[in-house]
């Protein structure tokens, strides 16, 4: 079990853009992406800041999908298109999510990726949802 919870915790780690050196091919529970999930917030001791504009919140469990909440600590919602946000973050999520070997875990177990950006206001700006299905 410590050596699964491992796992989960490094699959999870992969959405603040850490390193996996191997893929893992596995069914993962709620309860366990929860687990370590719970583990993965102690350790990043969030509220975590990943640059001058952006702030990781939190990390969240659901069903198949692992939820990431960022700030952007510059700006409210009404200051920001969300077309135009989606548009010129969304490619690079999708290329990150699909093509890089560090999180074939989440696309392997069809464990999509939401990441959900709030203003400094905690409005919601937008939110980017990233399947498997996103990689054809």
């Amino acid at each position: 079990m410590k050596k699964r919870t491992t796992t989960i915790i490094t699959l999870i780690l992969l959405g603040f853009s850490t390193n996996l050196s191997q893929a893992y091919a596995q069914t993962v529970s709620i309860k366990e992406i929860q687990g370590a999930v719970d583990i993965i917030k102690k350790e990043l001791n969030l509220p975590k800041k990943l640059d001058d504009e952006t702030l990781a919140t939190d990390v969240q469990a659901s069903s198949n999908r692992i939820i990431y909440k960022y700030s952007l600590v510059n700006y409210n919602a009404d200051q920001i298109t969300e077309t135009v946000f989606n548009d010129n973050l969304r490619p690079g999520l999708v290329k990150n999510y699909c093509e890089n070997a560090d999180m074939s875990g989440f696309k392997d177990n069809n464990i999509s990726a939401d990441y959900i950006y709030y203003g400094a206001d905690k409005k919601v700006v937008s939110a980017i949802l990233i399947t498997a299905s996103d990689c054809k």
